[in-house]
C-alpha cells in the first residue's frame, strides 16, 4: 500500500478541517488544540495507520514547496489521516489544517480555489474537483481526497465533509471584512484576505481584496484592518510616503495616486481601517471615486 506521502506527491494539496464535536458539550481549549478528536468515525470506514501530525516546523516534510503559503497565514497544526471502506479498494485521505482563526483560513482557502471551480454548499464554502473535495469552515481549512473509489467519490467525500462540518459550531461565515466591498460588479469568488505583506508592502497587514468589472472596465477594492486608528494612520503614513516617486493628490476624503502600475488609486483612512480602489482608468474616475466613498460609509 502506498504511504500518504506517497500519494500526496501525486495528489493536489489536501486540507481537512480541524473541528472540536459539540456533541460532547462545551469544550475547553485543551480539548480544541487536540486536532485528532476531529477525525471521522464510521463504521463502515477503517482508519489506517496512526494519523500524522505537523506543525510549522516540520509542515514542509508533508508539503514542500507550499508550506511557507500555509505558515504566512500563521498556521498552527495539520492532522493528516487515511481511511479504508471496508470489503472495498476505495480509500479517502483527509488533511486537516488549524490555521487559527476565521481570517487565516479563508486567507488559504481563497489562495487556492478558484472562481470557476465546482462550488459547493458545505461548511462555509467548499469545491469538488475529481476525486478531491475542499472545504472551508470556521478555522479549518480541509481537504479530502478519494482513490479507487469510482462513481462512489463524491458521495464519500460529502459524507466525510458532513461529518466534519456539523462538529464545528456555526455560523459559518466569511470574515466580517469581506462585507465591505460593494455588490455591484464584484467579481464572484474573488475575494481573498492576505495576512502579512499586503500589497508587496511589509508594513501593511491583515488586507483583504476583491476584484470587479463594469463593462469593460476592470478594477480593484481593497481594504486593510489595523490593530488600532494609531496603526492604522501609521501604515497610511507609510503607503503614501512609498509612493512618493508618483503623483499624489491629497483630497477631502484622503488621496488620488497615478501610479504607473495600479493606473488611479484611490484611498482613505477611516478609524482602523484603510479603504482603496485602484487600476482605475483615466475614463473611470467618478467609478473609482463613488466605489471608496461606498466603503467608507459601510465601514462607518
Amino acid at each position: 500500500m502506498m504511504s500518504l506521502k506517497g500519494k500526496r506527491l501525486i495528489y493536489p494539496l489536501s486540507v481537512l478541517i480541524l473541528v472540536f464535536c459539540f456533541l460532547c458539550g462545551p469544550i475547553n481549549s485543551e480539548q480544541e488544540k487536540d486536532v485528532k478528536n476531529l477525525l471521522p468515525e464510521f463504521e463502515s470506514w477503517i482508519m489506517i495507520e496512526t494519523p500524522e501530525v505537523y506543525h510549522p516546523e516540520n509542515l514542509f516534510e508533508y508539503i514542500n514547496g507550499a508550506a511557507e503559503s500555509y505558515i504566512s497565514f500563521d498556521f498552527k497544526e495539520l492532522v493528516v489521516a487515511e481511511y479504508k471502506k471496508k470489503g472495498d479498494n476505495c480509500e479517502v485521505v483527509l488533511e486537516i489544517y488549524d490555521m487559527g482563526d476565521e481570517k487565516n483560513s479563508f486567507g488559504i482557502y481563497s489562495s487556492e480555489r478558484y472562481p470557476e471551480s465546482h462550488f459547493i454548499s458545505i461548511g462555509t464554502q467548499g469545491y469538488l474537483d475529481r476525486g478531491t473535495l475542499n472545504f472551508l469552515v470556521g478555522s479549518y481549512y480541509v481537504k479530502l481526497l478519494s482513490f479507487e473509489c469510482g462513481d462512489k467519490s463524491e458521495e464519500y467525500l460529502k459524507k466525510f465533509a458532513k461529518d466534519i462540518t456539523r462538529k464545528v459550531p456555526g455560523p459559518h461565515q466569511f470574515p466580517a471584512g469581506i462585507e465591505v466591498f460593494p455588490i455591484l460588479g464584484l467579481k464572484d469568488n474573488s475575494e481573498r484576505f492576505i495576512l502579512t505583506n499586503f500589497l508587496g508592502y511589509d508594513f501593511l497587514h491583515s488586507g483583504y481584496t476583491a476584484e470587479y468589472q463594469i463593462d469593460e472596465n476592470e478594477f480593484s477594492c481593497f481594504l486593510v484592518t489595523g490593530n488600532s486608528e494609531e496603526e492604522a494612520e501609521q501604515m497610511m503614513k507609510k503607503y503614501i510616503d512609498a509612493k512618493n516617486d508618483q503623483e499624489i493628490e491629497k483630497t477631502s476624503y484622503g488621496f488620488h495616486i497615478k501610479d504607473r502600475y495600479y493606473e488611479n488609486i484611490f484611498v482613505a483612512q477611516r478609524g482602523k481601517y484603510i479603504c482603496g480602489v485602484m487600476e482605475i482608468k483615466d475614463s473611470f474616475k467618478d467609478t473609482g471615486r463613488e466605489y471608496l466613498f461606498k466603503m467608507l460609509d459601510t465601514i462607518k
